[in-house]
């Protein structure tokens, strides 16, 4: 029972590790992807208009 115990709180531990580690990867990654969306019907939009 300890063993598990020990060897859950490793794994919880180890991904969150890597979570904190990823996350500026991640939310840059998500943010550069929403802001193409947003420049690209920003875009759309002047040309309607023009």
């Amino acid at each position: 029972m300890k063993k598990k115990l020990t060897t859950f709180l490793l794994v919880t531990a180890f991904f969150a590790g890597l979570s904190l580690l990823l996350y500026p990867a991640v939310s840059d990654w998500w943010n550069r992807l929403h802001q193409t969306y947003a420049v690209a019907g920003y875009v759309e939009r002047v040309a309607d208009h023009s």
